[in-house]
């Protein structure tokens, strides 16, 4: 709001929404898969190949998914490479939807946090206006973040009126 932000191709995600995973947590990726993932405005994983190669370039593994452009929020699951790699390989060639991060597994996820921001504003910049991060033991109601998001960015702040002036006159 107020200034404008950089350009933001149109037809790319709106929102982008990394959901930080363990690799042990199946469970708790299929739930998620079934409830909000499924969501109408949700599409799942990396559908495009410039973003693809923006992930190759980070260091991160990705496994395309199929295209969906009508879909404004692109979500997909956050795990170390290494564990992408070892661990989810098969998971990942059936899902689609999980990226591997250039990070350790490790408690607090912070390098895990910070290899997803990275990855947003280098592979989203000029496409998406929100990054958010979010675990797998989370619900996220995607259209009603959407609409809130939406209306925040659109919303202009409201003009400040001094008490004087907004007083009515003796």
């Amino acid at each position: 709001p107020g200034a404008p932000g950089p350009a933001v191709v149109l037809g790319g995600p709106y929102l982008v929404l990394g959901v930080a995973t363990a690799p042990r947590n199946t469970g708790h990726r299929q739930w998620i898969r079934e409830t909000w993932m499924s969501l109408p405005n949700v599409a799942r994983g990396i559908d495009d190949d410039a973003t693809l190669a923006e992930l190759k370039a980070l260091g991160a593994t990705a496994v395309r998914a199929s295209a969906s452009p009508t879909s404004s929020v692109r979500t997909f699951f956050l795990v170390g490479a290494a564990a992408a790699a070892a661990d989810l390989a098969e998971e990942q060639a059936r899902e689609r939807d999980i990226v591997g991060v250039d990070a350790r597994e490790t408690k607090p996820p912070g390098e895990k946090m910070f290899a997803f921001f990275q990855l947003c504003a280098r592979a989203f910049a000029r496409t998406a206006r929100w990054c958010i991060k979010t675990d797998d033991d989370t619900y996220v109601h995607s259209v009603r973040l959407e609409l809130n998001l939406r209306s925040l960015w659109d919303s202009t702040p409201p003009q400040e009126t001094s008490p004087r002036a907004a007083s009515p006159a003796a």
